[in-house]
């Protein structure tokens, strides 16, 4: 019985038959069908596990909106390892090594990153600065990686209709209003005695206020909120107001 393989393939299956006890010229076509069959099949397991590997690389996801920051890496749409760190004047220089250990700890390399999910806002000054300039740097040094954005008022709605509103301190709040289909006011600053009139006027529209913890915990059911964008360059944060008010 003569086999026309190509060379790499003659050789894998030669020594894949001395394992199982055969040598060449002494199987027939019934040994071909009980060895060389699962052996394909093993082989196509493995192409198969490696392309669903390949599409569905480890992301990113970064919020650092509020008094805490935010990061967690997901692969296959599941949580892999997180972190929660106190937004403060080091924050900067705390977030890069804790991605850095996240990564080691789930045994995932960097590199495989494809894309970034980041909160852009509203939130505290300081917290916006520093979740944007992270994506932007891995995105400079990355082009390939995909940066997906989301603003806090929109994350933190999670059921629409809504009226999303977040503590903007010195008696003023984050307010953005969503339909099902739409957005009815986008994000904006408001005074806190004026949020009233908002939810009188939609007296049937969910009220979420300040559930900024939440987003983190619900950000796999919100991920279709994101939005990619279409140049790093566009990458700011969503500021409503100055540092000073």
């Amino acid at each position: 019985m003569y086999l026309a393989l190509p060379l790499p393939v003659s050789m894998v299956v030669l020594e894949f038959f001395q394992l199982a006890g055969l040598c060449p010229g002494t199987f027939d076509l019934y040994d071909l069908i009980c060895y060389l069959v699962p052996l394909i099949v093993f082989i196509k397991s493995l192409f198969i596990y490696n392309m669903n590997y390949m599409q569905n690389k480890p992301y990113l996801y970064i919020d650092t909106t509020n008094n805490y920051c935010y990061v967690a890496i997901y692969h296959n749409d599941k949580l892999v390892k997180k972190a929660k760190l106190l937004v403060n004047k080091n924050v900067t220089d705390l977030i890069v090594p804790t991605i850095d250990k996240l990564f080691k700890d789930a045994k995932l390399n960097k590199l495989s990153l494809d894309k970034i999910y980041v909160n852009i806002g509203p939130g505290t000054f300081t917290g916006l600065k520093v979740g944007v300039l992270v994506a932007k740097a891995w995105a400079l040094v990355n082009p390939e990686i995909a940066i997906y954005t989301c603003n806090s008022l929109l994350l933190q709605a999670t059921k629409l209709p809504a009226i999303s509103v977040i503590d903007a301190k010195s008696k003023k709040l984050y307010l953005a209003i969503y339909d099902k289909t739409k957005t009815i006011i986008k994000p904006c600053l408001i005074d806190v005695d004026d949020l009233e009139k908002y939810t009188k006027k939609y007296p049937k529209f969910n009220l979420y206020k300040d559930e900024t913890d939440s987003m983190y915990a619900n950000f796999l059911n919100c991920k279709a909120k994101f939005r990619k964008i279409k140049s790093v360059d566009l990458l700011e944060p969503l500021y409503l107001k100055n540092p000073v008010q």
